[in-house]
């Protein structure tokens, strides 16, 4: 035995591709940031566009930055189920969603305080981040007879 288990995929990665995902997820943590301000400076109308929006916006660009990063890596042939990948992008757009609500229920005097609002809006986030990489890992194999 090599010492690589069966499961072990070999391959390179496009380090452009690399490169690529890691400065969308830099910029998108700055907008993240603002996009929270916004929230809680916000009210009727607007509010509900800075959640709703806000919410498309973080959960496609987390879903991206793992899509990019999962392109660069040229392994052996794969394919992509379609309806698992947006399964995928539906868990990161409805956690940020949950994320950017969280701040605004702060404001409005909920019972919720400091750590535990920040606890939740970080839940909120991890579980976006890790649902979704899970979700569409689970999108990704290898096709049969290859």
């Amino acid at each position: 035995m090599d010492g690589a288990p069966e499961t072990a995929i070999n391959g390179t990665y496009n380090l452009f591709l690399v490169a690529l995902s890691i400065v969308i997820a830099v910029i998108a943590s700055y907008s993240a940031l603002d996009l929270a301000g916004r929230v809680t400076a916000s009210t009727g109308v607007s509010l509900k566009a800075c959640i709703e929006g806000g919410a498309m916006v973080m959960g496609v660009v987390i879903w991206s930055i793992h899509f990019i990063g999962m392109l660069a890596l040229s392994a052996s042939p794969m394919t992509y189920s379609v309806l698992t990948l947006l399964v995928s992008m539906v868990v990161a757009v409805f956690a940020s969603g949950v994320a950017l609500w969280l701040p605004y229920q702060f404001r409005q005097g909920s019972s919720m305080r400091g750590l535990a609002l920040k606890l939740g809006s970080a839940l909120a986030m991890g579980g976006a981040i890790s649902g979704m990489q899970y979700t569409g890992m689970a999108a990704r194999f290898t096709p049969t007879g290859e």
